[in-house]
């Protein structure tokens, strides 16, 4: 993504605020996230926040086509954040399920899921350059997008219905 700014001639500062408004996303979504999982269910909103994950990937490879710097910025800004929001409603719930599910366990399970994050921060960059070098900047974007809408799909088959109900 920075390539893609600099070709279009954002300058860094811009670039900045655009990847830090995931954190602050995050930091706003978790707690409203953390409340709603009683009220909507852990399943529900892990399928919804693994569709919007997805739809913001499709959506940053749609928008390097924006040819107005103002309009990239902001739907730069808009889709960072949607992607953050995702990732609170991704994370908050998987910690939810892992600590209700496991109590004897909460300390490995926290761990096992840092571990999975920490994979998926090695292995998304190495796999995101292999898809540059096959299809370029739009390929990466389109690829993951669609695979964890795919991905969502299948969530309510792989956890069972009693995730929704555990610390109620």
């Amino acid at each position: 993504m920075p390539f893609e700014f600099k070709r279009k001639g954002i300058d860094q500062d811009w670039i900045g605020y655009i990847f830090s408004i995931y954190s602050v996303a995050v930091i706003f979504g978790s707690p409203l996230v953390g409340s709603m999982i009683v009220v909507l269910g852990r399943r529900n909103i892990i399928v919804f926040g693994m569709f919007c994950m997805g739809t913001s990937f499709i959506v940053f490879g749609l928008i390097s086509e924006t040819q107005n710097k103002t309009w990239f910025i902001t739907l730069s800004l808009v889709n960072r954040f949607l992607q953050g929001l995702s990732s609170s409603m991704i994370q908050t719930t998987m910690y939810s399920i892992s600590t209700n599910f496991y109590p004897d366990n909460k300390e490995s399970m926290v761990g096992f899921i840092e571990a999975v994050t920490g994979v998926g921060l090695i292995m998304g960059p190495l796999i995101g350059s292999f898809l540059y070098a096959i299809g370029g900047y739009q390929f990466i974007f389109y690829s993951f997008g669609f695979l964890f809408i795919i991905a969502s799909a299948f969530v309510k088959g792989i956890f069972p219905e009693s995730i929704d109900r555990m610390g109620n």
